[in-house]
């Protein structure tokens, strides 16, 4: 879910994060589940969302954050935070 704050859009997890804290919100409508710090499984890996930037996800390793980060398609993710995220 996103939201538009002094024409910068921003990530949100949910609209309560965002109609609590700004004094005028206008919550259009949820584009995805995907936000950043949100952890879900990929390829027997447990990966969280480091980054989201148009439609490319950046992951990082929660168990070995020395790992390079990954780069998915923000579809697959969502897909995997529905089934197997947290």
């Amino acid at each position: 879910m996103t939201c538009t704050v002094r024409f910068s859009k921003i990530t949100i997890s949910s609209a309560d994060v965002a109609t609590t804290r700004i004094a005028t919100t206008e919550v259009v409508s949820q584009e995805s589940n995907v936000y950043v710090g949100v952890w879900f499984h990929h390829d027997g890996e447990l990966l969280e969302v480091q980054d989201i930037n148009n439609n490319t996800v950046t992951c990082s390793n929660v168990h070995d954050e020395s790992l390079d980060a990954i780069t998915l398609p923000l579809n697959l993710v969502e897909n995997l935070v529905k089934a197997f995220g947290r």
